[in-house]
């Protein structure tokens, strides 16, 4: 049987990956998360809504999300 090697960063991106499909399908998450006032409570409520759903990962994790769905929406605007 093969068995992938997993390292932290592996986990916390299926983890991540995982939280973000739970997101799409959960319309009151969706309203907790756009109900945060600034970026600090919204990276620190993510990463607690993803502990209680068994998606563990960092605020680091969240950071580079939010940069990389960033860049790829100013590249986006910039073709258009």
């Amino acid at each position: 049987m093969f068995h992938r090697k997993m390292n932290k960063n592996t986990m916390s991106l299926e983890h991540f990956e995982q939280f973000r499909q739970i997101v799409l399908q959960d319309p009151a998450l969706q309203e907790r998360l756009r109900a945060t006032t600034d970026h600090v409570s919204f990276v620190s409520l993510v990463v607690q809504a993803g502990d209680e759903r068994d998606c563990p990962f960092t605020p680091g994790d969240v950071e580079a999300a939010l940069r990389v769905n960033r860049k790829a929406w100013l590249q986006g605007r910039m073709v258009s």
